[in-house]
């Protein structure tokens, strides 16, 4: 069996790709890692209470699809690997190998291609039964009104649909640190904007653009010797 080998690519704003070639622990913990790093979060305060952090797309379902992946991947055709794919309105999680049952049993029945790995996950308290994965990723997609496709043929694709926002309705959490940044110091520049967030210079001036869009950032003067205005 092959090492198991896992591709990301971010096909938002900074186009990066990027790959894990490790254990495949490893490779499950910093892909989902990736994935909360580059998916919106949506903030929401109920009463006094603490604010709330509300992914875009459940994390349990990204955890569920990516394991899925992982253990139902044909690791004997080693031309593909995993993919994970993180465009502006959806995340499509792929892997090579036909379905091992008839595609209307999806969702009721489960045959492990790959029995060791799932023993591993099922050990390790991240699976817990033969069968149930599909059916929590469609629970939790249900229960927030979102929308998730699967496609059987030679790959098995999984594709979570965003939310559909309207312009300045929510924030991601870039964009609320960059707000949050600016009010402190509102001549800060770019770069120390990137370093501070922990992000490229190039996903900071494309966040600042959809501020704008939304009328919640304008610069007043130029670059040098000018300064931010929030509303």
């Amino acid at each position: 069996m092959n090492e198991p080998e896992l591709k990301l690519i971010l096909q938002e704003g900074e186009g990066l790709e990027t790959e894990f070639s490790k254990t495949l622990i490893d490779n499950y913990e910093n892909t989902f890692a990736f994935l909360k790093q580059h998916l919106r979060l949506e903030y929401e305060i109920t009463g006094y209470g603490p604010r709330q952090e509300i992914p875009e797309i459940p994390y349990e379902a990204l955890k569920e699809a990516l394991i899925n992946a992982l253990i139902h991947r044909d690791y004997f055709e080693d031309r593909f690997g995993v993919f994970v794919e993180i465009f502006d309105d959806r995340v499509e999680i792929i892997n090579y190998g036909k379905l091992l049952f008839n595609r209307r049993e999806l969702g009721k029945i489960s045959m492990p291609r790959n029995p060791l790995l799932f023993d591993l996950f099922y050990r390790l308290n991240l699976i817990e039964k033969v069968g149930s994965g599909i059916k929590r990723i469609k629970k939790q997609i249900k229960e927030r009104g979102l929308k998730v496709k699967f496609e059987t043929n030679e790959f098995f694709r999984i594709t979570f649909y965003k939310p559909e926002t309207k312009l300045g309705e929510k924030l991601g959490e870039n964009q609320t640190k960059i707000l949050l940044l600016i009010k402190e110091k509102n001549t800060i520049p770019i770069l120390e904007l990137a370093q501070k967030i922990g992000i490229s210079t190039t996903a900071i001036e494309n966040n600042i653009a959809k501020l704008k869009e939304k009328k919640l950032l304008k610069r007043i003067g130029p670059d040098k010797g000018g300064h931010w205005e929030t509303r």
